[in-house]
Formats: structure tokens, sequence, C-alpha cells
């Protein structure tokens, strides 16, 4: 087992010393440059000021944008969250420009947050508007060249009619780089 594994070691600096020469090594797996388009779906938990508790429902996230370095992107991002029952549909989204912030240009880790546009509504009334605002951390898990698995949680709130509206937002989404 130790004979193969030195040999396998050998090999590999054998065929990486002639592919660095070459421009040839593999890209680095956590390269972020051009454009950018992620999405994924999870739960939300919204809460109204001055309410007890929270809210269940399905919520859902939508970025796409380019990459300025390594280290940032910037692009526009929308958040949803929907909950229908008894024949009622609420809704609350935002639609904000938005950054993500790598603190290692290698890794998967990264910070987000931005401001725009929130929107509530509910079957029957007219839809309310407000500045929304968001913030959130995720991970990019590469698992292929140009693709990643990446957990978020974000958290975007607005202040409308008054009340502050706020969705605590956990979910998967796919990446695409």
């Amino acid at each position: 087992m130790l004979r193969r594994l030195t040999i396998a070691v050998a090999l590999g600096t054998l065929v990486a010393g002639p592919l660095r020469a070459q421009g040839l090594e593999p890209a680095n797996r956590n390269e972020r440059k051009g454009f950018f388009i992620g999405f994924g779906f999870g739960y939300g938990g919204l809460s109204f000021e001055g309410a007890d508790g929270t809210e269940g429902g399905v919520s859902g996230m939508l970025r796409i944008g380019g990459a300025l370095s390594q280290k940032l992107l910037i692009g526009v991002e929308s958040n949803g969250w929907y909950k229908s029952e008894q024949g009622a549909t609420l809704t609350f989204g935002t639609l904000t420009g938005a950054v993500q912030f790598y603190p290692a240009a290698n890794g998967g880790f990264f910070r987000s947050g931005g401001a725009g546009l929130a929107t509530l509504t509910l079957t029957g009334l007219d839809a309310e508007y407000g500045l929304g605002v968001l913030l959130g951390l995720g991970y990019d898990a590469r698992v292929g060249r140009n693709f990643s698995i990446t957990p978020f949680l974000n958290g975007f709130a607005s202040s409308i009619d008054g009340t502050t509206v706020s969705v605590g937002q956990l979910g998967v989404g796919v990446t695409f780089h």
C-alpha cells in the first residue's frame, strides 16, 4: 500500500511539473471570473413587527451578475417568501443590487449584502412597496469546474407602510460560475 502511494505521488510530481511549465495545470477550483448565475430554494420564517412568532413558508433565491475580482462579485439578487392557506396567499420579496464578498480569494465561504425594492402582497389587496435590504452567508462547494452546490442563510427585510417585515431564509442552491 505504501509503495503504491509513493509511486502515485512520484507520478503526480512528474506530470505536474511539465504541465505547470506549459501553463496547462488544472484551473483553480474556486476561480471566479466573468458571469455567474445562482438559484435555490428552502424554508423561510416571516415575521411582522409587533406580531408574535413567525410564519413558515417556502422561499427562494435568484442571483445573477459578474465577478470584479476573485474576492468580489456584484449583481442583482431576488429573494422571496410564499405562503398560501385557506384561499389566501401572502408573498414577500426583495429585488436588490447585491455584492458577494469572499474573505479568502480561493475559498468558498462568502458574505452578501444589498439594497433595493421590497414588495408585500396579500390576496385581494394592492401590493405594498418599500426599501428592501439583504444580508447573507453562504458557501460555494465546488463539484465541477464551473458548478457549485451553495447552501445559504439570508435575512431580507423592509419597512412597509410603517411596519417592519422580515424573513430568515435557509436554503440550498446551485451556482454556475
